[in-house]
């Protein structure tokens, strides 16, 4: 039974099917998240129970926590730390199988106590997908290095050559100084100079 405490009284407002230690985390847009054994759900009074996740074996949920993204995690007695998202229900890296306890920082880090392995800390990440419209010239990329100065250089399926400085996006093998070739691959060595690889003019290093 789930339900709320109201003047003193415990009010009921659903059930649902328990299969093993049950968990509670509140949800930062109303109503709660429920995990129990392989389950998962939301729910929100007045509503009615919303399945979230479903593990593929039965799991003791040991630790709920919402995050600022509105993702959840799940903190398991013996088998990891896993979160529900966009994506839906992915393992996460973890120190230790046995999870007891989830915070999330200011920082947007999250905090996992372990039973055996120590306290972890995971950073999220930014990810940008980059393509013709932030200046790439073709969408299929063969090959990619930096260089010692930080730029991006990018081989594309079409045979161009091309190299990120600041925020800008340029085709090297068209170019005035170009020797020639279509090229295949790219590489930088510790001495800031590029090797481009190329079909029908051998290598070509650039400095």
């Amino acid at each position: 039974h789930l339900g709320v405490v109201r003047q003193g009284k415990f009010q009921q407002l659903t059930t649902f099917q328990q299969m093993g230690s049950v968990r509670l985390a509140a949800a930062k847009k109303g109503g709660v998240w429920i995990a129990s054994g392989s389950r998962v759900w939301k729910f929100e009074e007045g509503g009615e129970l919303q399945p979230a996740g479903e593990f593929p074996s039965r799991v003791s949920p040991s630790a709920l926590h919402e995050d600022r993204t509105g993702a959840l995690w799940i903190g398991t007695a013996a088998h990891g730390l896993f979160r529900i998202g966009e994506a839906g229900l992915e393992s996460m890296p973890s120190s230790h199988r046995q999870i007891d306890c989830l915070f999330e920082g200011r920082e947007g880090n999250i905090w996992v106590g372990t039973i055996g392995g120590g306290l972890d800390r995971l950073r999220p990440r930014a990810v940008q997908l980059i393509g013709t419209e932030e200046g790439l010239p073709f969408e299929s990329v063969l090959s990619v290095c930096q260089d010692a100065s930080r730029d991006i250089w990018a081989v594309t399926k079409n045979s161009l050559l091309t190299r990120h400085h600041d925020t800008n996006w340029s085709i090297m093998s068209q170019g005035t100084n170009w020797p020639g070739g279509r090229p295949t691959c790219v590489a930088s060595d510790a001495d800031g100079a590029v090797w481009i690889g190329t079909v029908d003019r051998g290598l070509i290093q650039f400095k």
